[in-house]
């Protein structure tokens, strides 16, 4: 299998794509792709694994801007996603945002 055509069965993964349908689009067996998918964490239901790409992807570029100025915040490798370029622009957004807590 060549470096092209993993590259696509995990794009069409993600889109949620069947075995059977990119078996025939890049021209091998349903048991080679499946057996890729599973060695590659793609294995499942299609539209399942469509959910989970989206949804990670949604997560990942959530916070490129402060919530707050709109500045571009660059974010680490690892550990929480800053929400906020300065504690400033966090305490402002928190002034002007108020949460409504329920009393009982």
């Amino acid at each position: 299998m060549t470096d092209e055509q993993k590259e696509k069965i995990k794009q069409m993964r993600q889109q949620g794509i069947g075995y059977k349908q990119i078996a025939s689009e890049i021209g091998s067996s349903r048991d080679s792709v499946r057996g890729y998918c599973r060695r590659h964490g793609l294995d499942g239901f299609g539209e399942k694994l469509a959910l989970q790409h989206k949804l990670l992807m949604q997560e990942e570029f959530l916070y490129i801007l402060c919530l707050h100025c709109g500045k571009e915040i660059e974010q680490k490798a690892n550990g929480r996603k800053r929400k906020y370029c300065s504690l400033e622009c966090k305490r402002e957004w928190d002034k002007s945002h108020n949460k409504a807590y329920k009393l009982n």
